[in-house]
């Protein structure tokens, strides 16, 4: 961010004040750092670039301003009090973060952060995109979630190629919350990752009867024959609440911890990924030696 009129006035419309405890992901420069000072109770930025954290501490000292080096991701959230998060978040970490944020046993009571459209269409769902989504199906079960403010790609240096907004997530008060949150969790998993079919009814007839799947659809208007894709995180919710009771404890046993084996899965698949990409840039490597010594030019 380079615009700092701009960074009052978005810190302005959010609803920070002199009460709050806000965390700073990545403060970089410390633009947004230095107007979070005159505007929050207490900030605490984790920076993970040693140059830039020492350039933090040296030049944007400020009473309430805590600094921490290190990598966000393993830096363990507050347990015990309600705190916020305002941040320019590094784009590449965009899910990783997010998730870190909404799965904590005590998740922020606030979040405004500037990340990338598309991301932030994936989490908000319908009806900025066709379709809800596993992540929105999960996210809106606890927040209310909307894009904020749209910024100008001249708001950033370097300027970014790709659009960019702010999404802003605030907790519901009637959120799902402790073992209702978690089984409900387990159940959004459980359809999205089962391979049986690719409509509402084909899915939702892993666990339920016909008949039950009939009720579902007429009480909550849910297109049975279109893409379970497309159900939405309410109707989501009243799934869940309606297999509290429609489901037997041998059925419900079926997407018992579906959420933390996907993510176990997810885990395995990207560093099979950082793996390849690895074993990709080493290969290339060998055969620009080979190439140079054999007095061959790369192309």
């Amino acid at each position: 961010m380079v615009n700092k009129k701009l960074v009052e006035r978005l810190i302005s419309k959010s609803n920070i004040d002199v009460t709050d405890y806000v965390i700073e992901i990545g403060p970089g420069k410390g633009i947004i750092t230095d107007v979070l000072s005159q505007h929050a109770g207490e900030v605490v930025a984790v920076e993970y670039d040693q140059e830039l954290y020492n350039n933090l501490v040296r030049y944007h000292s400020h009473d309430n301003v805590t600094y921490i080096f290190g990598d966000f991701l393993k830096y363990k959230l507050p347990l015990n009090r309600r705190y916020k998060i305002f941040s320019n978040i590094p784009f590449q970490i965009t899910a990783d973060i997010i998730r870190k944020l909404t799965d904590d046993v005590n998740p922020p009571s606030d979040i405004n952060i500037i990340i990338q459209r598309e991301a932030a269409k994936k989490n908000c769902g319908i009806p900025l995109q066709k379709y809800e989504g596993f992540r929105a199906a999960i996210i809106k079960a606890q927040y209310k979630v909307e894009i904020t403010h749209s910024f100008k790609r001249s708001d950033f240096f370097p300027s970014p190629n790709v659009d960019t907004v702010m999404l802003h997530m605030q907790l519901w008060d009637d959120r799902l919350s402790g073992d209702d949150l978690q089984n409900y969790k387990d159940l959004v998993a459980f359809f999205y990752t089962n391979i049986k079919g690719e409509t509402a009814k084909e899915r939702l007839s892993i666990l339920f009867s016909n008949e039950q799947i009939k009720r579902l659809g007429k009480a909550n208007r849910i297109s049975l024959s279109n893409s379970y894709t497309l159900i939405t995180a309410e109707q989501w919710m009243n799934i869940y609440y309606y297999s509290k009771i429609g489901l037997t404890d041998e059925k419900k046993k079926k997407f018992q911890d579906a959420y933390k084996k996907l993510q176990k899965m997810n885990k395995k698949l990207k560093k099979q990924n950082r793996t390849s990409l690895r074993k990709s840039s080493s290969n290339k490597k060998c055969r620009t030696r080979i190439d140079t010594s054999n007095g061959t030019k790369n192309r």
